[in-house]
């Protein structure tokens, strides 16, 4: 039956590999819709190497079909309203209010560099990140117990909850603030640092996640405006981004050498292949049958907490210890498709997926060549999902997460509104 299973996981990395070429056939360049396939290509390949390996996929169970036809389904029925879109038919990005823009882009700076002096007073920690091999398992144990009281009594740092949660449209206000023609290069360089503050925050919490999904943000994003930024930025953009690539892969080496290379029976490459692929594979045995639902307290529970139901979970011990009965929770890797089969079912996350579809597909068609700014922050938030939740878990969860989606379809309502005006003011 092993391989049986092995069989299907192939099948599935070949489903996703055909998907890519058909993709670029239609493209012929690489944008960032064939960028988020690329990553579903590997992560699929990665389940493949990983299943069966006797330290980490032992716990695993025999791989079924059809867990992976609803997950291949639900991942393009989220992808398609990005990989629809030409953007050689979309000719101008709609400015929008000058005022309002820059407002949110003085708030989102602020309220960032604020940070910067605790980051810069703890930046001795890469070097120990290099030098002491059990730094990192140190760090990460040391920013779990710390995650024991999120989410509990009142708000201790304004600043950094406002800086979280507008983290990812963050890194959209600093590449479309690069298109603009009257742009201020102080300004463009605090954005550029204040996208790259959530990366060297997560390593010296010995975390990767936060590594990871800023990383992907920030590469997924320029994808998505290059064609809009001047090619004299475009070349710097690359020759910066190589460098810090290299420093980022050079440190996330040390930090998965630091927290799984520590002993002689490690195995390093082999953490790295379970952390990039075995949220299919949880998927396929879990995904559709978990022994019972947690009812939106992972995806949505800081609206639950307004509308006053009792008993939401601040966090994810307390989240944990209110379904002990459920098979697997938010301790391993499902993807975003799997969070909300995990949260309500596969029925209603069917449901939920497929009202976002018809949402997202109407509000993003290009009429005359022009992209609207609301328009691009639904794209954005779109990509975000995918490229972020793809690997491991849906991002927008929990109470930090959820304030992340009220700043985006906020700031989508007040730039739509806006777009609006300028719309009726033209004729």
């Amino acid at each position: 039956m092993t391989d049986y299973s092995k069989i299907i996981l192939f099948l599935y990395a070949i489903l996703w590999s055909i998907t890519l070429i058909n993709y670029q056939r239609k493209k012929k360049k690489i944008d960032v819709g064939s960028f988020m396939i690329s990553t579903f290509v590997v992560f699929a390949f990665s389940s493949f190497l990983i299943y069966g390996n006797i330290t980490w996929g032992a716990e695993f169970k025999e791989i079924t079909i059809f867990p992976f036809i609803y997950l291949y389904s639900m991942l393009m029925l989220s992808m398609y309203p990005v990989l629809r879109i030409d953007e050689n038919r979309i000719n101008v990005i709609q400015q929008p209010n000058y005022i309002i823009f820059r407002s949110f882009v003085f708030l989102y700076i602020a309220t960032t560099l604020i940070s910067i002096p605790e980051l810069i007073s703890e930046i001795g920690n890469l070097r120990m990140l290099l030098i002491d091999s059990a730094f990192g398992l140190d760090s990460y144990n040391e920013s779990i117990v710390i995650s024991e009281d999120a989410g509990k009594g009142g708000i201790s740092n304004l600043s950094a909850i406002i800086a979280g949660a507008f983290s990812n449209v963050g890194v959209l206000f600093f590449f479309y603030y690069l298109t603009l023609k009257n742009k201020s290069k102080i300004t463009s360089i605090a954005l550029g640092v204040c996208a790259l503050t959530v990366i060297l925050s997560s390593l010296l919490r010995g975390e990767r996640g936060g590594v990871y999904y800023q990383s992907m943000t920030i590469l997924a994003t320029y994808l998505l405006l290059r064609k809009f930024i001047p090619d004299s930025i475009n070349t710097k953009i690359k020759k910066i981004g190589i460098i810090v690539g290299v420093l980022i892969i050079g440190l996330i080496a040390a930090l998965t050498l630091s927290r799984f290379g520590s002993t002689p029976d490690s195995d390093p490459l082999g953490s790295i292949y379970y952390y990039i692929g075995s949220q299919n594979i949880n998927f396929n045995n879990y995904g559709l049958d978990n022994n019972g639902i947690r009812y939106g307290d992972r995806t949505f529970p800081f609206f639950k907490m307004l509308l006053g139901y009792d008993n939401v979970p601040h966090n994810f011990w307390e989240r944990r210890a209110k379904y002990p009965l459920l098979h697997i929770n938010d301790e391993v890797f499902i993807s975003y498709v799997g969070d909300f089969t995990l949260d309500f079912g596969p029925i209603i996350a069917f449901m939920i997926f497929l009202l976002f579809f018809i949402f997202s597909y109407n509000r993003t068609i290009i009429r005359k060549g022009e992209l609207k700014f609301c328009q691009l922050i639904l794209i954005h938030f779109i990509i975000c999902v995918c490229v972020q939740g793809g690997l491991s878990l849906y991002s927008f969860s929990d109470i930090g997460g959820n304030l992340k989606l009220i700043v985006t379809f906020g700031l989508y309502l007040i730039f739509k509104i806006d777009s609006n005006r300028k719309q009726r003011m033209s004729f």
